[in-house]
């Protein structure tokens, strides 16, 4: 093949692959509010509050069953551009439990460590992935009791998914932690964990009480 032919692939070649670079980015979900999408270094403060009852951390310490469950939880982020948020002083669970093993108690607030997100979606539910802002880990749990059969102190490693609702505004968006939502994702020590959680996010500050939401283009 001569230069100027291999020249010339090579060009339709940089401007195939920025064609399919450029629709992945335009296919991203991102946040609007009253159907204006947010822009870049966009600044959008978010109250989350725990909704519909509990927490629920569910996994094993060792061999050992174990579940911490709190009924109180508050955080307060930034929306930080079209599709991603941050909370810099983390999200403070209270009023927690250890329902199992029995005799055991975990020290209070379990508060995690600042936390990042980004939305995905898997075309049906928009997916807010928050993982913490500085390495891997969530926050470490502190399990004591005299009868207590798992005495020790857990760090919660790894990702937290929660999904919801795409293509609908409203003044609260709900996000779903489930079973399948952070699965393989999130780790209570080297044990697999699942979190269950319903967080419901309010915005705050000058649009305060307006419609908001995840869309797709």
């Amino acid at each position: 093949m001569s230069r100027v032919k291999l020249l010339f692939v090579s060009v339709l070649a940089v401007f195939a692959l920025g064609a399919v670079v450029a629709s992945e980015a335009s296919a991203a979900p991102h946040w609007v509010i009253n159907k204006v999408a947010l822009a870049s270094g966009s600044s959008e403060s978010v109250l989350g509050l725990l909704s519909g009852g509990s927490a629920r951390l569910v996994s094993k310490i060792g061999t050992i069953p174990t579940e911490v469950v709190c009924t109180t939880a508050d955080a307060t982020g930034t929306i930080t551009g079209p599709n991603k948020d941050e909370a810099p002083s983390g999200i403070a669970f209270t009023s927690c439990k250890v329902e199992k093993p029995t005799g055991c108690t975990v020290a209070e607030p379990i508060k995690t460590f600042a936390l990042t997100s980004a939305l995905l979606s898997n075309e049906t539910v928009g997916l807010d992935t928050w993982t913490p802002k500085t390495g891997e880990e969530f926050v470490t749990l502190t399990i004591t009791g005299t009868a207590c059969s798992v005495e020790s102190k857990t760090p919660v490693k790894g990702k937290a998914q929660c999904e919801g609702a795409l293509n609908t505004e409203a003044e609260t968006y709900a996000c779903l932690f489930t079973d399948a939502s952070s699965k393989g994702l999130l780790f209570l020590g080297s044990n697999e964990a699942q979190f269950l959680a319903h967080f419901l996010f309010l915005l705050k500050g000058t649009n305060d009480g307006k419609n908001w939401g995840v869309v797709t283009p």
